[in-house]
């Protein structure tokens, strides 16, 4: 008969609990079992995982799951080494990288486009003095014509009075309502109701 020691059970344990060895190898198995209380309490660990393992619930694997085990247990059986870089994650860098560029892009177009006042050039004095002096303008023209200063007209536009012959407020809907007229035929922005009700 053959000797078993515990580590021979438990190299070949999985293939004893299986049924897959011959009945001699078997019963030398079987015989190491009655005998190491050592090999009892590790069979009796195993079934427990295996009770464990059959309650938690069967995860679906990704596609191509067993084709990548295949491959990385072919790498590792023949000792080639890991490729350091992964080809598989150019497309998803390419796509990160242009959402960037994109974004950059779009956020220096929007940028400039809300820098941008219309009436403001912003070009060196001496440069457009030499073009004039070449089209032929005189110095005294480039003396009356100076860059138009915006901030005034701005300022004042609060103080603007509207004509009430050609400007109008919009009317809310189902609503009437007509201008106050003041004392220089202009109005002010305040609305009296023409509804009989809230008269």
């Amino acid at each position: 008969m053959m000797k078993v020691s515990c580590e021979d059970f438990e190299r070949g344990y999985e293939d004893f609990s299986g049924g897959q060895l011959d009945s001699s190898k078997a019963k030398a198995l079987e015989e190491h079992l009655t005998t190491c209380p050592a090999c009892r309490l590790y069979t009796q660990s195993q079934h427990l995982v295996r009770d464990a393992l059959r309650t938690l619930p069967e995860m679906k694997t990704p596609p191509y799951f067993w084709t990548n085990l295949k491959r990385e247990i072919n790498r590792i059986e023949s000792g080639q080494k890991k490729p350091s870089f992964n080809a598989s994650l150019l497309p998803r860098f390419a796509s990160v990288a242009s959402g960037f560029a994109l974004a950059l892009i779009c956020g220096f177009l929007f940028l400039q486009q809300g820098n941008h006042q219309p009436g403001f050039l912003q070009t060196d004095p001496s440069i457009t003095a030499e073009r004039s002096l070449q089209d032929g303008a005189s110095d005294a023209t480039l003396e009356e014509t100076s860059p138009i200063d915006y901030s005034q007209d701005w300022l004042a536009a609060d103080n603007v009075q509207i004509d009430t012959s050609q400007h109008r407020l919009p009317e809310p809907a189902g609503q009437d309502s007509i201008p106050i007229p003041v004392e220089d035929d202009f109005w002010q922005l305040n609305q009296v109701s023409t509804t009989p009700d809230d008269n």
